[in-house]
């Protein structure tokens, strides 16, 4: 898991232009932890391909971190989703809490 959350924040770092946010929210069924950044937005025909093995964005580098991270999210019962705007970028990754 630190391996996913670490891709993510990596993401964040070179992508932000100067904030980043991290939020994490418990309830009694999940975890969810929301890593946002106010950098560039991700563009609704690369949204889907993001996760993919060796797709790589404008800045990308090696196209492997967030597939990794997703790989790792789900096999510990979780998701990560994200959500771009033209103001924020959101990372959300839920986890079961127990």
């Amino acid at each position: 898991m630190e391996r996913a959350v670490s891709n993510i924040l990596s993401n964040a770092v070179r992508y932000a232009k100067h904030s980043i946010t991290i939020r994490l929210r418990e309830s009694d069924d999940t975890v969810t932890i929301l890593i946002a950044h106010n950098g560039e937005s991700i563009s609704p025909d690369q949204i889907n391909d993001i996760f993919e093995r060796f797709y790589k964005g404008a800045k990308g580098q090696y196209g492997i971190g967030l597939a990794m991270a997703e790989d790792i999210i789900t096999r510990h019962g979780g998701t990560l989703q994200v959500l771009s705007t033209y103001e924020e970028t959101c990372f959300e990754i839920v986890l079961p809490n127990n």
